[in-house]
C-alpha cells in the first residue's frame, strides 16, 4: 500500500514534487482503479508527528500525489510498521514510541519542506 497525498494539499502547501521514475495505478480496496488516474508525482520528505506542537518529531516518508477527493493524506502499513506505530483502536489514538496522539490531523502534523 502506499502513501498517499491529496494533490491539492500538496499545491496549497507549495511542496517539492518530483516525477516518478515509473507512474503508479492506484488500486481501491475493492479491487477498482483509482479516480485520480496514474500517479505521477511524489514528495519525498518528514512528517512532524507529535501530541503537541512542541514535541513534534520528524519522520521520513514518502507521499505519490493524487486526487483522494475525502482525505487530505493516506498513510500506508509499510509506513506505520516502519516507525514502529501502535494502532489503538479502542483507544482511539496512533501510539509512535511513547507518544500518544490521539488524532492526525494537520494540527498535529506538520509537512516539513
Amino acid at each position: 500500500m502506499a502513501n498517499l497525498i491529496d494533490q491539492t494539499l500538496a499545491k496549497d502547501l507549495s511542496l517539492k514534487l518530483s516525477t516518478r521514475a515509473f507512474p503508479l495505478n492506484c488500486i481501491g480496496f475493492d479491487g477498482s482503479s483509482a479516480s485520480g488516474g496514474l500517479v505521477t508525482h511524489e514528495w519525498i520528505g518528514s512528517l512532524l508527528l507529535g501530541p503537541t506542537s512542541s514535541s513534534l518529531s520528524p519522520l521520513p516518508t514518502c507521499l505519490n500525489v493524487t486526487n483522494l477527493r475525502h482525505q487530505q493524506i493516506i498513510l500506508g502499513l509499510p509506513w506505520l510498521k516502519a516507525i514502529s506505530a501502535v494502532i489503538n483502536t479502542v483507544g482511539g489514538f496512533l501510539e509512535i514510541g511513547s507518544e500518544e496522539i490521539a488524532m492526525v490531523t494537520m494540527k498535529t502534523c506538520s509537512i516539513s519542506v
